[in-house]
């Protein structure tokens, strides 16, 4: 929830974020095929480049995990 709070993105761009696009060092998160299929840079808060150390740390994720994962719809 930071990420869409503290950094602003979008609902599709959030879905979209995997873990090598968070750049912890330089405290940015890289959003690919945004809005208007543009790439951009978004800074970290404190608060979420604290957040996404403390995920990384405890989940151990890839780099090309996504923060969230969603089930398809249901065939109709």
């Amino acid at each position: 929830m930071l990420v869409l709070i503290d950094a602003g993105l979008r609902k599709g761009e959030a879905c979209a974020l995997q873990v090598r696009r968070l750049k912890v060092d330089t405290a940015d998160l890289v959003v690919i095929g945004g809005k208007g299929d543009k790439d951009r840079v978004v800074p970290m808060t404190a608060r979420l480049r604290q957040g996404v150390e403390e995920l990384l740390l405890f989940e151990r994720l890839e780099p090309q995990a996504h923060l969230w994962y969603t089930r398809p719809e249901a065939a109709r």
